[in-house]
């Protein structure tokens, strides 16, 4: 299954030194309302979902740019994002029982798995963008479009996006 992970520059220094995307790892929101629970990388099924967190986490570093992975997993070993279900859509303990990797996916764009992700084996390629705040780059409108859409979820534009980006093979 394709899916995507965005993250400042700065930590995709740090994935391309070890060429693994880490599940534990230093949390961004550990003292905020919306903390994430370490021991997992997070993924979205569409990749202007993570373009705004890439986006997001950077502009709160203060960074410039931004990297976004493309990854290629099992289904199986995806896990429910408990912490998008309770911080962004509001649900109760119980509410998320219910949910599978699937409604998830549906509902917040978004799941998680409890190991690393090797270059290679599972990433299969990313692309650097700049952040909304770096407006002089050439492609900050393709950023800012993308991150200003970031709800649509047409399978048609989400491809086109896949096109526009400058992808780089790992």
């Amino acid at each position: 299954m394709l899916l995507y992970h965005g993250t400042t520059l700065t930590n995709s220094i740090s994935i391309h030194h070890d060429k693994t995307l880490r599940c534990k790892i230093e949390r961004y929101y550990n003292n905020e309302e919306f903390p994430t629970t370490d021991g997992y990388v997070y993924l979205s099924n569409r990749i202007n979902h993570a373009i705004y967190y890439g986006n997001k986490n950077s502009v709160y570093s203060d960074e410039e740019y931004f990297a976004v992975y493309e990854i290629d997993i099992c289904y199986d070993n995806l896990k429910i994002d408990i912490d998008e279900l309770k911080y962004v859509a509001k649900l109760n303990d119980e509410e998320i029982k219910t949910f599978s990797v699937d409604s998830c996916l549906e509902l917040v764009s978004s799941c998680r798995i409890d190991r690393d992700l090797t270059f290679g084996v599972d990433v299969k390629r990313y692309a650097v963008l700049p952040t909304t705040m770096n407006y002089k780059h050439e492609l900050c409108d393709i950023a800012y479009e993308i991150i200003s859409d970031r709800e649509n979820r047409d399978v048609d534009y989400l491809s086109e996006i896949r096109l526009k980006l400058p992808w780089v093979d790992i």
